[in-house]
């Protein structure tokens, strides 16, 4: 999996912008593996080579998103408007609504 890093990274991408996009439609319980694959031109087999299931792919979705706004948190100076910064970094992700 890891014989190509930039391939990799653009299908784990591919299958967390799907995911993203179906999780702002409907509930987790109503999206598939292969419904995720299907829409991410891949196999079901190339799916599980990332994830172990829908729900390992939601925990990298919030990992991702955490990680990023930290990063974008740390460049800023504490100040009054933390809230404010955070729904910053939030809106600048908009592939990532999560809200079901």
């Amino acid at each position: 999996m890891n014989k190509q890093p930039q391939i990799t990274e653009k299908t784990r991408q591919k299958f967390v912008e799907v995911f993203c996009e179906l999780y702002s439609q409907k509930p987790i319980e109503k999206i598939s593996v292969q419904e995720i694959a299907n829409k991410s031109g891949y196999n079901r087999s190339t799916f599980y080579q990332y994830f172990t299931d829908i729900y390992e792919l939601l925990d990298a979705v919030e990992t991702d998103l955490l990680n990023d706004m930290k990063k974008d948190l740390a460049n800023k100076e504490l100040s009054m408007h933390t809230v404010q910064d955070t729904l910053y970094c939030l809106d600048k992700r908009e592939h990532l609504s999560l809200a079901p």
